[in-house]
């Protein structure tokens, strides 16, 4: 009989944490990243380039490329299929050579960093790492604060002193 009531209790319990946890997100409202006060949203001009070039998906294709505002770590995603691990420097710069902010080589050159800011004031940039001129990650400079760190507490502290 004890075993039921502790199994019973258990079982509401863990119940109660599985619709807590898919119910509680549907009502959050989803808030912009605290750097998104420090840069704007994409040019259209940019949006419609980067919409022609990069992997969309169909369900994607209206979130990224319909006229609403765009920043440019929502591309990250179409970035990363577009260019999958192993693509090379080459296939890459021929679709956003255009956007290219700067380059770090280390190690003699077989590891390189390329920064690609399409909003041009170096808030958000993706970078993307090679090694041995192959594709070995994509990121943002705000989303990964492990590749950064502190870069995402000193972003939002500067968010709110212009606010």
């Amino acid at each position: 009989m004890n075993k039921k009531k502790t199994l019973f209790i258990v079982f509401i319990i863990l119940t109660i944490c599985c619709v807590a946890f898919l119910v509680i997100p549907k009502f959050q409202q989803k808030k912009e990243p605290p750097w998104y006060s420090l840069t704007s949203p994409l040019e259209q001009s940019v949006v419609n380039d980067l919409c022609e070039k990069l992997d969309i998906r169909v369900g994607e294709r209206k979130s990224l490329c319909s006229g609403e505002e765009i920043y440019a770590d929502e591309f990250l995603g179409a970035i990363r299929r577009t260019f999958p691990k192993g693509s090379s420097y080459e296939m890459v710069q021929d679709k956003l050579s255009d956007y290219q902010s700067r380059i770090v080589k280390q190690e003699g050159g077989y590891n390189l960093n390329v920064f690609y800011d399409f909003r041009g004031d170096e808030v958000i940039e993706i970078s993307i790492n090679f090694q041995y001129n192959e594709l070995f990650r994509v990121g943002s400079t705000q989303n990964y604060d492990d590749w950064f760190p502190g870069q995402i507490k000193y972003l939002t502290e500067e968010a709110q002193k212009n606010n």
